[in-house]
């Protein structure tokens, strides 16, 4: 059944919650005083770029990529971050927070030119303004966005990440460089190798703080920091953090990087209001939760689509993702082999088990029904990756199967529904997932399999919103369904 958009002011304590269930009433109670600290809606009449002093060149670049006016969070950040100072940016998922740095770090760069006493010119290896991400995926759009905006300014960017060979990276360097879009652990590869360094550096831009200290790189992180500073020999360096959340361990890394940062938390911990929700109780067997995919999803039409419903479903492993991408698309004389190794519980079944769980309904359902999917996660070598998605960006297929690589750094994609085949383990994932679609004001749904492990924080986010609990009976399965960590640690 599907419910209103939940406020979800604090899905992320409901996570505390999941692993002392005891302390369920707790979260709740943080729910509501999350309710109370949301931030007030702006009034109308808001200002334009022109009138936040956005410079000509940079408002039609804008205009050029359809933007006509600064939404609520860019109307608040703009001018705290022209005024050169530290910042630290929460905002929720699709708020337009890329723009929301880019714009005054580019007006920065542009005006420091125009002030100069004398032609100020980009040296090679120098990079004036850096922006850390975590992943490849989210590189490559900050890339694309900065680029866009570059153009009309004359200024020049470039991006760094893994899967390229060092050297011929390098040749990046080769030339002046006013931004460097990188990854931490890449671009502390370059630093140690003397390819790049930081004495023109006065910007550094920490993008998804959340994901950076989730994935292990927050000591890459506070090696850049400490490097940037030591090649500026105390010259000022503005610091700006930005992610939908703000872990403690991030928080104290600022205390010690830049104390005198100002906070500006915009809807921060929400999910969108034209979002619709939507809880469908499964049992833990694979073919269960397969023949429910298939209802949630409908049916295919002759070419494999969804008749333009563009849809991400997210899976918890690499493994579940191939099996999921699999059921979908196999002819019938795959249907066994792929039966017989379905994941339960994040492990392959047995053959015996798997056969007495997949019901009759299941196998015409395998036969009959074929989607045209892409599949998306961090087993598949990243040329093979930017392929897949390519075809699901192109539309030549509707359906993304994937990790939650997928979760973040994936915008422009216009989603309409994401389905998580695996409920998300912590609800800093859930909010990122949800995040993927009801961008840019569009509505958007999300539905969700809920196993009775996942029950505890599927009904924390529902209470969240004061939504009634979906009355449909769940199978239980025999035992407990472990969910082990990806064998490769990664998504």
């Amino acid at each position: 059944m599907a419910r209103g958009p939940p406020s979800v002011a604090l899905v992320l304590a409901a996570c505390l919650a999941v692993g002392a269930r005891a302390h369920a009433p707790a979260a709740r109670r943080a729910v509501r005083m999350g309710r109370a600290s949301r931030s007030v809606t702006m009034a109308a009449g808001a200002p334009s770029f022109e009138e936040l002093g956005v410079r000509a060149d940079i408002c039609e670049a804008l205009r050029a990529q359809g933007i006509s006016a600064p939404n609520k969070l860019q109307a608040q950040a703009l001018p705290a971050l022209r005024g050169g100072g530290d910042l630290i940016l929460g905002a929720q998922t699709g708020s337009g927070k890329t723009l929301t740095y880019l714009v005054p770090l580019l007006q920065r760069l542009k005006d420091e030119e125009d002030c100069a006493p004398e032609p100020l010119v980009p040296r090679p290896s120098r990079p004036r303004a850096l922006v850390i991400v975590p992943t490849r995926e989210l590189g490559e759009q900050v890339k694309g966005v900065a680029k866009s905006i570059c153009h009309y300014v004359k200024l020049r960017s470039t991006g760094i990440s893994g899967g390229v060979p060092l050297g011929k990276q390098a040749k990046l360097f080769n030339t002046p460089l006013d931004l460097l879009v990188a990854t931490p652990g890449r671009l502390l590869a370059h630093a140690d190798a003397g390819h790049v360094g930081f004495s023109a550096t006065s910007i550094f831009v920490v993008d998804e703080v959340d994901t950076i200290f989730e994935a292990g790189f927050a000591d890459d992180l506070r090696k850049l920091l400490r490097l940037v500073d030591s090649h500026r020999h105390g010259e000022r360096v503005q610091h700006i953090a930005v992610g939908a959340t703000h872990p403690s361990a991030a928080k104290r890394l600022y205390a010690d990087a830049f104390p005198a940062a100002r906070e500006l938390m915009v809807d921060v911990h929400t999910v969108p209001t034209q979002l619709t929700q939507r809880f469908v109780p499964v049992s833990s067997q694979s073919m269960d939760k397969c023949e429910k995919l298939i209802e949630v999803l409908g049916p295919p039409r002759d070419d494999g689509g969804l008749g333009g419903v563009r849809t991400l479903v997210f899976c918890n492993s690499k493994d579940s993702a191939r099996f999921v991408d699999h059921y979908l698309t196999e002819r019938r004389r795959g249907a066994a082999r792929w039966r017989a190794c379905a994941p339960v519980g994040g492990r392959a079944a047995p053959a015996r088990a798997a056969r007495a769980s997949a019901g009759r309904s299941s196998r015409r359902a395998f036969r009959e029904r074929r989607y045209a999917t892409s599949n998306y996660h961090g087993g598949i070598l990243p040329e093979a990756r930017a392929a897949n998605f390519k075809a699901f960006k192109e539309g030549r297929s509707e359906i993304l199967v994937c990790s939650d690589l997928a979760a973040r750094g994936l915008d422009g994609l216009d989603i309409a529904h994401v389905v998580q085949f695996d409920f998300a383990r912590s609800a800093v994932d859930y909010l990122h997932r949800a995040g993927r679609t009801a961008r840019a004001g569009k509505r958007g749904r999300v539905t969700s399999l809920v196993s009775k492990y996942d029950a505890a924080l599927a009904r924390e986010v529902q209470r969240a919103g004061e939504m009634d609990v979906t009355s449909q009976p769940a199978k239980r399965a025999a035992r407990p369904a472990p969910r082990p960590a990806d064998a490769a640690g990664r998504p």
